[in-house]
């Protein structure tokens, strides 16, 4: 599992490049490249906010309930 999280930090890296160089994803603005376009900006940064609400949410409904999801990963069940 951490060979194949270091392996996908790799394409990560360069779509982010890519998203802040590249005017056509709308987060830089097309006259310089250097400009910051904020509305695409706030996009991008919203949907990475939304998932860190989103898990916090669920972490705490699941508390409530008695199950701890940090733990969905830790042991394979036996079959």
């Amino acid at each position: 599992m951490l060979i194949a999280a270091a392996l996908s930090l790799v394409p990560l890296a360069l779509l982010g490049y890519e998203a802040f160089t590249n005017p056509y994803f709308g987060v830089v603005s097309s006259i310089s490249p250097l400009q910051l376009y904020y509305p695409g900006l706030a996009y991008v940064l919203g949907l990475i906010g939304l998932g860190a609400v989103v898990y916090t949410t669920a972490r705490y409904i699941n508390l409530k309930r008695g199950i701890d999801i940090t733990l969905v990963h830790r042991e394979i069940p036996p079959e």
